[in-house]
């Protein structure tokens, strides 16, 4: 198997080397590929020398823990929203925009794991909190546990662009659906050392989440009179609801990047909503950098089992549960894209 070099989202944390390490497969130390020399670029602690330091052995690993369930209600019919009882610990590792966890039910085994973006975290109590969208069988079996479910993680891949964690500047995020609960938490989390805009969708369901999980100390009620309703808060952010089926909606949005010129725009929920504001927003590259949902089958989160393997219009190969980050989403959403073999529906459908 050719592999390439890419910039692992693992590497260099407390999960890394892992199981890939293991079998020859690591996705970024070359010598551990098989390689006679190290040309891996990364500028962190020797992954080769932490695996046989190690003993040869991946370091970490991932388990699923047994947690209770603290809360969970319905937001819409289909949608439901768990608050989940953790250690403190792994709260903190959970706060960062791209996080994302496995879940299941205690009485399935593991090919219902479901994989679902964090939405808040509080490390008082401490609890992760995320929503689910019932659509099938695991989310079903998901939705019948009560008392207790099956969490394993944090991952860190949720997410496909360059990183813009910690990142100062001006950052636009466009979320729908489902996406709403990735967009309020990188907007929580980035607000407080950036500028950001949540432009969400204008309809109930995102208001009703807005309203529950959007965590600025302060914020005013503003807009004109026929004007979409906005939130703003001091740190110098906002949210605003659109409709992003009306051209004229879609116009104020380009309107106000052109004005505001974002450094970084992050679109979040279902392949095709994704496809259709990446080509309403192309105006906008190069000067800003895309970031968009990883949309694809997770299914180990570990880079094993390849299920969410795509080979670009470049042709490498790329595990995006492990190196999204290192996906430029033209090669999946711009005019690349037709030469991009995604084997792949969005994640949000299990």
């Amino acid at each position: 198997m050719n592999i390439n070099t890419y910039k692992c989202v693992d590497v260099g944390s407390e999960n890394c080397p892992c199981e890939l390490a293991v079998t020859g497969d690591c996705l970024t130390c070359s010598r551990l590929q098989g390689r006679d020399r190290c040309d891996c670029d990364w500028k962190g602690v020797c992954i080769l020398n932490e695996f046989l330091f190690n003993g040869r052995k991946a370091n970490n690993k991932r388990k699923e823990k047994e947690c209770a369930v603290l809360s969970k209600y319905h937001i819409s019919g289909d949608f439901i929203v768990l608050e989940i009882g953790v250690q403190k610990g792994f709260a903190i590792r959970c706060m960062r925009p791209a996080a994302y966890l496995f879940l299941r039910s205690p009485k399935c085994d593991h090919h219902y794991d479901v994989p679902v973006s964090v939405l808040d975290v509080s490390l008082t109590r401490p609890s992760v909190t995320v929503g689910i969208r019932i659509l099938s069988a695991k989310t079903k079996a998901l939705d019948e546990a009560e008392k207790n479910v099956l969490v394993r993680g944090p991952y860190r891949g949720g997410m496909i662009g360059r990183k813009f964690r910690n990142r100062n500047g001006r950052i636009l995020i466009l979320c729908s659906g489902a996406g709403v609960c990735p967009g309020i938490f990188a907007c929580n989390l980035l607000s407080a050392s950036s500028e950001v805009t949540l432009v969400a969708r204008d309809a109930p369901f995102e208001k009703e989440m807005v309203r529950r999980f959007f965590r600025p100390q302060e914020f005013s009620r503003t807009g004109r009179t026929g004007e979409a309703k906005s939130l703003k808060y001091a740190r110098g952010g906002n949210i605003v609801f659109r409709d992003f089926e009306s051209a004229e909606e879609m116009e104020k949005i380009r309107r106000s990047a052109r004005m505001e010129r974002p450094d970084h725009i992050v679109i979040l929920g279902s392949r095709e909503f994704i496809s259709a504001m990446y080509r309403s927003m192309s105006e906008f590259r190069p000067s800003a950098d895309f970031v968009t949902s990883n949309d694809v089958s997770l299914c180990c989160g570990e880079g094993v089992c390849g299920a969410c393997e795509i080979t670009t219009a470049g042709g490498k190969r790329i595990r995006m549960c492990k190196c999204s980050e290192s996906v430029d989403p033209e090669e999946l959403f711009g005019e690349k894209a037709e030469n991009t073999d995604v084997r792949t529906e969005q994640y949000s459908r299990p």
